[in-house]
């Protein structure tokens, strides 16, 4: 994401499936972008299944908007398949679904960054696999100057491409995806 890039569409990843009968299905999360009401069309990330917003429910029941940082359940029109982890976004401005990106990493593991191992990558509520494909150059992260990639331990920044196990949904704002060593 560049700097003057806003994200101003939809973004709910979910974060719960709550079905505690067979007439209701609501999907649970907290708000990380735009607003959402009854009526708004949808898409659901990384599946690309379209839908409409049937209800949209805040903690006290339902309500006729809600915005960004509010947590929700919403309710959709059709019947789609939908996980812990998977994005409903805006249909009009939904985010990329990518197996690659290219990020600013700040490492905090005393082991080394090394490109081809296997880690863990937290987006939002969705967990993949994932691997560094190329760190292009050191960040030093007082002055911002580049270096060039060298031995990468803890406390570095750096700019570097990676790839996902499975296509997910960009990570179009400015929070931050966490990387985990794997075992």
């Amino acid at each position: 994401m560049e700097s003057g890039d806003v994200v101003t569409g939809l973004r709910l990843p979910v974060q719960w499936v709550n079905r505690p009968n067979q007439d209701f299905r609501g999907f649970a999360g907290t708000l990380a972008a735009g607003e959402v009401r009854p009526g708004d069309a949808v898409v659901v990330l990384p599946s690309a299944r379209r839908s409409t917003i049937a209800q949209v429910l805040g903690p006290d029941g339902p309500v006729e908007r809600a915005f960004a940082g509010q947590a929700v359940t919403l309710t959709l029109t059709d019947e789609i398949d939908i996980s812990r982890g998977d994005v409903i976004a805006a249909a009009g401005d939904p985010p990329a679904v990518a197996d690659q990106f290219a990020a600013h990493l700040l490492w905090m593991s005393d082991a080394p960054l090394l490109p081809g191992r296997p880690y863990w990558l937290k987006i939002g509520t969705r967990t993949v696999a994932a691997s560094v494909s190329e760190i292009k150059h050191r960040i030093d992260v007082n002055t911002q100057n580049t270096w060039p990639p060298s031995a990468w331990s803890s406390t570095r920044s750096a700019t570097a491409t990676s790839a996902w196990k499975s296509p997910s949904p960009s990570p179009r704002t400015r929070k931050t995806a966490r990387w985990a060593a794997s075992s």
